[in-house]
């Protein structure tokens, strides 16, 4: 399974000090928002969010951080609706462009989804997350060779980037090049080696390759991470059958 994720990037503005007497700014609601947002609290923070437009109607990251909050609360339709308002306003906007995109793969609207995600990378070239995201729309399409192609674009960017390892790992398999899946799973290992979904694809891809062996090593390791892990004990006894 591929990973995939959305970019929860809240707008962070300088908290001012006003006098009790002073009327509350749009920037003042937003503020607080955002406080509400980071503790959890979604609801009160679009309501601090609507304050903020009733006072600046075109307040685009007021608009936006409203939209991550309707997400949140898996109100998506109309976390969508705000981040066209941002991008009415604001065309240079990313983080908006590439937050329509991931709601549009959702709706496995991958096309559209894609065209989002280019608009993002237009403005902002390195933006990894929708270079990432791209891929896995790629992906979903059975477009391999252009979502190898962002994967890659993302590890030149950061060579770190575990998912793109990953998500290149599964697309490696998909292929059936295995030994290339392996040297994708590997580049996580070498990072974090408790990455437990990577040590199952792995041996996973050395299973493909009846080097059962290899396999159960794998399979082992995953275990010992979370003996309850989907599949792992089956696939480590099937691989011991096939080495009797």
């Amino acid at each position: 399974m591929l990973k995939t994720f959305y970019s929860f990037i809240l707008i962070l503005v300088i908290f001012s000090f006003i006098s009790p007497a002073m009327a509350e700014t749009a920037g003042d609601y937003l503020d607080k928002g955002t406080a509400l947002y980071n503790s959890g609290q979604y609801e009160e923070a679009i309501k601090c969010y609507d304050k903020a437009l009733h006072l600046k109607p075109y307040y685009t990251d007021a608009l936006y951080n409203k939209g991550l909050a309707l997400y949140k609360l898996k109100k998506y339709d109309e976390a969508f609706n705000c981040y066209n308002r941002v991008v009415e306003t604001d065309k240079n906007y990313y983080e908006a462009w590439h937050n329509k995109g991931v709601i549009l793969a959702m709706k496995k609207k991958y096309e559209e989804a894609i065209k989002c995600y280019d608009k993002a990378l237009k403005i902002k070239p390195d933006y990894t997350i929708s270079l990432f995201n791209k891929g896995n729309s790629l992906y979903d399409l059975g477009k391999y060779k252009e979502a190898e192609k962002c994967y890659n674009e993302v590890l030149k960017i950061d060579n770190k980037y575990l998912d793109a390892w990953f998500n290149k790992g599964c697309l490696m398999g998909e292929e059936e090049r295995y030994e290339e899946a392996i040297e994708c799973y590997n580049e996580i290992l070498k990072i974090d080696n408790k990455y437990i979904d990577a040590w199952f694809n792995k041996g996973n891809s050395f299973y493909k390759q009846k080097k059962y062996g290899e396999a159960i090593k794998c399979y082992n390791t995953v275990l010992k991470l979370d003996s309850t892990y989907p599949n792992a004990k089956e696939y480590m006894e099937k691989a011991k059958e096939k080495l009797k």
